[in-house]
């Protein structure tokens, strides 16, 4: 009787133990070793087909004339914040050391919005949001020396958080990280050939070396090398009645001939983490 009185009890501790225990949040994959300086307000550039002139603003590429083909405009934060991550605040570069293996993180913070009520559009806020790039040592070496011409950074996955400056935010972007880290770990990814990485970063730099222009990272491929697939694909339909493609759109590639942030060379270097 008494043996049966003893586990009773026993058994009825065991859940109190589970629930007094102290909670612990999960522990960082890596170790953040050092960071680059900030780049601030690139300018963008964009062609307006209507008006057939350059548009320049800071920050967001916009193809709307207002007399500033030479002179780039300065759009307010609010207004900036309607093009989302579309813009760019700022642009910096964190080193990172996990199990041996160091990444580059880059971090595209941005001005976003929303209404409070969106249907009228009535109670617009601002705020920073910020999009995590991964990419691998190589990757990074080839973004801060680039070659004349365009240059193809690939990039292998990305974490986003909407108001940065927030706890909640920072927490969930942290998050995000670890489990891209933890992924790039498991998949051997430093040592995995770079076709397997689908986003890119196209870095163009000019033959003067005194000027950088680039495009915010994309899974979309230049229109050059699409008009190149398309006459390729054009010629084997004429020897190939049976061969049907679709060609590539221009909407759906990048190109340099119309839109892209502008940057001098020397300023572009501060994302070289010295």
């Amino acid at each position: 009787m008494m043996r049966k009185v003893f586990m009773i009890l026993i058994l009825s501790i065991i859940p109190l133990v589970g629930i007094c225990q102290p909670r612990s949040n999960g522990t960082d994959k890596y170790k953040v070793i050092s960071q680059s300086q900030v780049i601030t307000n690139p300018i963008g550039w964009c062609y307006s087909t209507y008006d057939e002139k350059w548009c320049g603003c800071y920050g967001i590429c916009i193809g709307e004339y207002r007399r500033n083909s030479k002179t780039p405009r300065r759009l307010t934060a609010s207004d900036i914040a309607g093009y989302g991550d579309d813009g760019i605040y700022s642009l910096h570069i964190t080193k990172v050391k996990a199990d041996d293996n160091y990444f580059y993180l880059l971090y595209h913070i941005y001005w976003d919005g929303e209404w409070d009520y969106p249907a009228i559009q009535v109670g617009w806020n601002y705020y920073k949001s910020c999009t995590v790039w991964v990419m691998t040592d190589d990757e990074y070496h080839k973004l801060t020396n680039p070659q004349v011409g365009i240059n193809t950074i690939l990039l292998y996955d990305y974490t986003l958080t909407s108001r940065y400056l927030t706890q909640s935010g920072k927490d969930h972007l942290k998050s995000g990280i670890n489990n891209i880290i933890a992924d790039a770990i498991k998949s051997n990814l430093p040592n995995k050939p770079n076709s397997s990485l689908e986003y890119k970063l196209y870095v163009k730099l000019e033959e003067d070396n005194k000027t950088i222009r680039f495009q915010l990272p994309t899974y979309k491929m230049l229109w050059s090398e699409a008009e190149k697939m398309n006459k390729e694909n054009e010629a084997r339909k004429q020897s190939d009645k049976w061969f049907f493609y679709t060609p590539i759109s221009e909407y759906n590639c990048v190109n340099f001939s119309d839109t892209y942030f502008e940057i001098s060379k020397l300023q572009f270097d501060k994302l070289i983490i010295k």
